[in-house]
């Protein structure tokens, strides 16, 4: 991607319109930065991502730049919750529909400036041929589902993930985490205390293998998703 424009970091994350939590599909996210970057997004700040308004009523392909200029970011509870503390001058998305109700999101930051229009040109003038590289790489990723058949929604690989390691009570609390929703929220929702989610959540870590949350959304996709490793 930097023979086409100048950037310090990429995420590609898949969307299933209708569900706001992305999969994250590849990163070059220095391992000392993966917290700032997916645990608190993951938390909650996804909930709050400026690029969710244009997914939700514009599944078209496309180039959104988010930055201080471009929307009032900066006034924004996404900013004082996450964004700051990533330290980024700039965020390019290309937006890529690959299914129906499905979308690639390419995500590229840049620490230094902020990029100028010819950029962003250059960038939408080469739009055809990211397309293609990416659909080409999106077709490799969904050929691995040959080896064994997957379910379609997002809804129900949440349903069956960890049914075969986990009580009935402990998947529908792992549901609600890899939505997003902290332990007191699961906990008004469940109607039980906050200090039994705690519990119910050390024994979902030990049964799975993880230690943390960003660890259980990456055992997610990677054992419940056809296109991730």
């Amino acid at each position: 991607m930097k023979q086409f424009i100048e950037h310090d970091t990429f995420i590609l994350k898949v969307y299933d319109h209708g569900n706001d939590l992305p999969i994250i599909i590849s990163h070059d996210i220095p391992t000392h930065r993966h917290y700032q970057y997916f645990e608190n997004y993951f938390a909650s700040a996804y909930k709050e991502d400026p690029l969710l308004k244009k997914l939700r009523y514009d599944g078209t392909g496309s180039v959104v730049q988010i930055n201080a200029n471009t929307c009032s970011l900066k006034n924004s509870a996404y900013y004082r919750t996450y964004y700051e503390d990533l330290n980024l001058n700039d965020e390019i998305d290309i937006l890529l529909p690959v299914a129906p109700r499905q979308s690639l999101v390419l995500s590229i930051g840049r620490w230094g400036d902020v990029a100028h229009e010819d950029e962003l040109a250059t960038l939408s003038s080469v739009y055809p041929l990211i397309e293609c590289l990416l659909k080409n790489f999106w077709k490799q990723r969904s050929a691995q589902q040959d080896v064994r058949p997957m379910p379609h929604s997002v809804e129900t690989r949440l349903a069956t993930f960890g049914e075969e390691q986990l009580t009935v009570r402990e998947r529908e609390i792992t549901r609600w985490m890899l939505q997003g929703k902290c332990t007191k929220e699961i906990a008004r929702v469940l109607e039980i205390s906050a200090q039994t989610i705690k519990v119910h959540r050390r024994n979902i870590y030990a049964k799975l293998g993880v230690n943390t949350e960003l660890q259980l959304c990456s055992l997610f996709a990677a054992t419940a998703l056809p296109y991730s490793h």
